[in-house]
């Protein structure tokens, strides 16, 4: 049976607020930043982004349970200005809620990769 009526419209909105995005840049509001439990019980520093002009909605993960994902963290930290302490580290990510942020993304075939640009103002 094909899909008609109400099922067509809930799998239209699906795939419309969850289709991969075009490679580029995009302006984003930081709306939270949190940790959060995964799959496998890791947790990452979860950005929550909204693309300005759209519904659309980014998560930003920092795997910070690694060398190397801090060291991503404190790069894209950099990129908005923001030199930070491990004391300071959790105030510093706070105060960005609120902040229109430019941001890149890239889809490697597997995995859609976001890094800071650089903070509007």
């Amino acid at each position: 049976m094909p899909i008609t009526g109400t099922d067509r419209d809930d799998m239209l909105k699906s795939l419309e607020g969850n289709w991969r995005l075009e490679n580029g840049t995009y302006t984003v509001e930081i709306v939270d930043v949190n940790l959060v439990t995964v799959s496998d019980g890791r947790r990452p520093l979860c950005w929550d982004l909204y693309i300005q002009g759209s519904e659309r909605r980014l998560q930003k993960y920092h795997w910070i349970d690694r060398e190397g994902g801090v060291n991503i963290l404190l790069n894209d930290l950099e990129s908005l200005g923001a030199i930070t302490t491990p004391e300071l580290i959790i105030d510093t990510c706070n105060n960005l809620i609120g902040s229109k942020i430019e941001v890149s993304l890239d889809f490697d075939g597997e995995f859609q990769n976001i890094s800071f640009l650089r903070i509007l103002h």
